[in-house]
């Protein structure tokens, strides 16, 4: 597996703490830690590398009083963008930030029965409003749900009517706070379809822009291929994601750090033979994946567990039975764009 000399795009968990308590959260807690010494000393190493894109993400970003300052550190950063909930707006963001991800989740009863934030909803579509007229690009970071699989065209809608150019949508996986609701949130591949069939209409009605932000196997439906919805995961080879204190993991689902970034120079611990033996050579990947005719491009899916081991997306083993067979993949292989086959 070939992969780049340093990750494109680097997330930044500044903070666990968060002013929300989403079920589906993969955060191992909701708890403060640190002080802004370590923040800026990892931005600071950050901003060295001239990565393409740093996001900022939590916990909850906006709840931290220096949210400015931090984004003021990545100088030298080709695009800077963050995650939010939305309960907090902060204006100073404009001119600093190149993007906002924001989640909508449903109509204000689904979205506030998975956020758990009672009165959120009003205050969350004020702020889309207010970041899309300073001219920030807002998109709604959407996590599909056994709960709101059947509402994505509404989301989509409202994202649409509110300003945000795209709607990203990722699969539930379990972790983190989120494990121990796998069972009420993992939502069946008959949805996952669905959810497919609703974000091709959405594009095709609204002319919203529709991406998965989460890989997702290519066996799961043959239209991930075909309407062009295929996202390949960038663990190991343009993707990795930093811990509140510096500790560099190869997705932030993951709980094993490969390197602390104010210890080891980044592209040392990127090179590590530890991250080749684990994720690029492809060797940890088992059957169906691994005789699969796909394999190199798709990668297994969502490929990360909670413990940082890799294994073949959840979906796949669920589902078997209902995937797309290799001679079905073996006729779609041709239409992949090539841009969805290198990565980022």
């Amino acid at each position: 597996m070939r992969y780049k000399l340093l990750p494109k795009f680097l997330q930044y968990e500044l903070t666990y703490a968060c002013n929300s308590h989403c079920t589906f959260c993969y955060n191992p807690n909701h708890k403060q830690q640190l002080d802004d010494t370590i923040r800026f000393s990892v931005l600071d190493e950050l901003n060295k590398y001239r990565i393409d894109h740093v996001q900022l993400i939590g916990g909850e970003v906006t709840i931290l009083p220096n949210l400015p300052e931090y984004l003021k550190r990545l100088t030298d950063v080709g695009w800077r963008s963050l995650v939010t909930n939305g309960r907090i707006f902060v204006k100073e963001l404009a001119g600093l930030v190149d993007e906002i991800y924001l989640s909508l989740h449903g109509d204000k009863e689904l979205h506030e029965s998975i956020t758990r934030a009672e009165g959120s909803f009003e205050i969350i579509e004020n702020t889309i409003k207010k970041y899309v007229e300073l001219g920030i690009i807002v998109h709604s970071d959407t996590v599909l749900t056994k709960i709101n699989a059947h509402k994505i065209f509404d989301i989509a809608s409202r994202a649409s009517k509110l300003g945000m150019k795209t709607i990203f949508v990722n699969i539930f996986q379990p972790a983190g706070i989120g494990f121990y609701s796998s069972a009420d949130l993992s939502p069946s591949i008959h949805q996952i379809r669905d959810a497919i069939t609703q974000l091709i209409r959405a594009r095709n009605e609204l002319g919203i822009d529709v991406h998965f932000g989460t890989s997702t196997p290519f066996c799961l439906d043959e239209r991930i291929i075909t309407e062009n919805l295929a996202f390949r995961c960038g663990t190991g080879d343009w993707f990795a994601s930093i811990n509140p204190y510096g500790e560099l993991r190869i997705c932030n689902q993951s709980n094993r750090s490969y390197g602390n970034v104010l210890k080891t120079a980044l592209h040392e611990i990127w090179h590590s033979s530890k991250i080749n033996k684990e994720y690029r050579n492809l060797s940890w990947m088992k059957e169906p994946c691994n005789s699969c005719v796909v394999k190199e491009q798709c990668l297994g899916g969502c490929r990360v567990s909670d413990t940082g081991s890799p294994r073949i997306d959840l979906i796949v083993e669920r589902d078997l039975p209902h995937l797309l067979g290799q001679q079905e993949l073996a006729k779609l292989k041709d239409k992949l764009p090539r841009s969805k086959l290198t990565g980022y």
